[in-house]
């Protein structure tokens, strides 16, 4: 279960199937207090899951939001949610492998957030190897949730959370 803690849709609760870890919402407020910048501005959700941080962002007040998952019933799972909220139309969907997606194809984003599974290394690394600063809009930044203990390269900030770390990088 997840509640929505912000904007038009707060205290709305969705039921992810339990083969989904949705963010917490300490994380997502998190970032989003991190961000300062969410109204108007297009986000992009990958490895997304249930969806939950694009769908609070949306509700905050994001112009839209991408979202990208290579699970059809995470994927599947957001696409009902967005309907029941009324958000769809704010929405586009993408079910891939992240590291394999072209990324251009997305709509340019001023806040991307990653929250791929803890055991897939191949993901951060290739996430810690991306060109964020071509991809993002200006004064843009990229976000990915790790697991605590795994180091962030040069020039990412990170900030602990319990058994969560955030590292991000802003584009000047």
């Amino acid at each position: 279960m997840l509640r929505i803690g912000r904007g038009t849709w707060k205290g709305r609760v969705l039921r992810p199937p339990r083969s989904i870890r949705p963010s917490s919402g300490r994380t997502r407020a998190a970032v989003i207090d991190i961000a300062g910048m969410v109204e108007g501005t297009h986000v992009w959700d990958l490895c997304c899951g249930s969806g939950a941080f694009g769908i609070e962002c949306l509700s905050a007040g994001a112009s839209g939001c991408s979202f990208v998952d290579r699970d059809r019933e995470a994927v599947g799972f957001v696409q009902a949610s967005l309907r029941e909220l009324g958000g769809i139309s704010r929405a586009e969907f993408r079910t891939a492998d992240v590291i394999e997606l072209d990324l251009r194809a997305l709509v340019r984003p001023g806040l991307v957030f990653l929250d791929p599974p803890y055991a897939s290394s191949r993901v951060y690394e290739w996430a810690f190897s991306v060109d964020w600063p071509s991809l993002l809009a200006d004064g843009g930044m990229v976000m990915v949730e790790t697991p605590t203990g795994l180091p962030a390269p040069r020039g990412w900030t990170t900030r602990r959370y319990g058994e969560t770390t955030l590292a991000w990088r802003w584009k000047a």
